[in-house]
């Protein structure tokens, strides 16, 4: 699962694993009003990490990792806001509803701003 607006319209992407391979992928399912997309690769030989079930408690640390045009960024935040069922503009339903308060920095002409 990522950020669809990390992604372009259509066309491959590629996945980089933790330890820094990368894997070929596609997009398999996106929703512009949740800005989620979920994709797909060959992981036949990863095991998968355990999710939990139960959103995060009010207070907790959340790190959010993403790219604006192409360019990784990363952000260290609390958990502002953990509601209930929720449901998108497009009426996608999400099982809870979860705001951070974390405002990514924009790179500008080489630097942060």
């Amino acid at each position: 699962m990522t950020a669809d607006e990390a992604l372009a319209e259509e066309g491959e992407v590629s996945i980089q694993l933790a330890n820094g391979t990368t894997r070929p992928g596609h997009i398999v399912g996106r929703d512009h009003t949740t800005d989620t997309a979920l994709l797909r690769f060959d992981a036949s030989d990863i095991a998968p990490v355990k999710l939990s079930t139960q959103a995060p408690v009010l207070g907790s640390l959340s790190i959010v990792a993403a790219a604006e045009r192409g360019v990784p960024t990363a952000a260290l935040g609390m958990i502002s806001l953990a509601g209930g069922r929720w449901r998108s503009l497009r009426g996608g339903e999400i099982d809870s509803r979860i705001e951070l308060d974390v405002r990514l920095r924009h790179h500008h002409q080489g630097g942060l701003r």
